[in-house]
């Protein structure tokens, strides 16, 4: 078994996590969309028999913390995509760890984890130099926290909308928006949509 969804199965535990790691060594991607039960200890035991894994998606598992972030960052060397949307307990501690660990690492969603700063976003552009999707929707990110990142990353996608970033703050700092293929921003009146 190499690919895994179980999204929204809310019957899912850290203990069938634990079960999981040791059953299938191979593994390469999971989708655990909205299993509101799994939490840090489940992330450790499928960092722990699963290391194989590429692709983890934690969508709206809101019992994850950044203790859960850290034996994935630590245990999945060949980690390239992982989402986090909604994983509100989130904060800049998991880009630190991530940033120290992953250096692979492709995509990257924080979308909805409101503990996120321009502090998350610039450690992650010092590690994470492979990084080409960020999505950093609602999250406490500025202007001042992007355009320094987005020199440095070779992203292709970012996405910041429902942040306080615009276009006019983004064009104040002299940012390029051809630098990056996809870009999204919430517009106000006056500002032209940017994607």
């Amino acid at each position: 078994l190499r690919h895994l969804d179980l999204t929204d199965c809310t019957g899912i535990t850290d203990r069938s996590l634990n079960q999981l790691a040791f059953g299938c060594p191979e593994l390469d991607t999971i989708v655990l969309k909205g299993c509101y039960n799994v939490s840090d200890l489940g992330l450790k035991a499928l960092s722990t028999g699963c290391r194989k894994l590429e692709t983890v998606i934690l969508r709206r598992c809101r019992n994850i913390t950044d203790n859960g972030v850290a034996p994935l960052a630590k245990c999945l060397n060949k980690l390239r995509s992982l989402d986090l949307y909604s994983c509100y307990r989130i904060s800049d501690e998991s880009c630190k760890i991530l940033a120290e660990n992953c250096s692979f690492l492709e995509k990257l969603v924080l979308g909805g984890c409101r503990q996120i700063t321009d502090r998350g976003v610039r450690l992650l552009s010092k590690g994470c130099r492979k990084l080409k999707n960020l999505d950093l929707f609602e999250t406490k990110v500025t202007a001042d926290g992007i355009v320094p990142a987005t020199r440095i990353l070779a992203l292709d996608s970012v996405n910041l909308f429902g942040t306080s970033v615009t276009k006019q703050a983004l064009s104040r700092m002299n940012f390029h928006f051809e630098s990056v293929k996809e870009f999204f921003i919430e517009t106000k009146r006056g500002d032209e949509a940017v994607a």
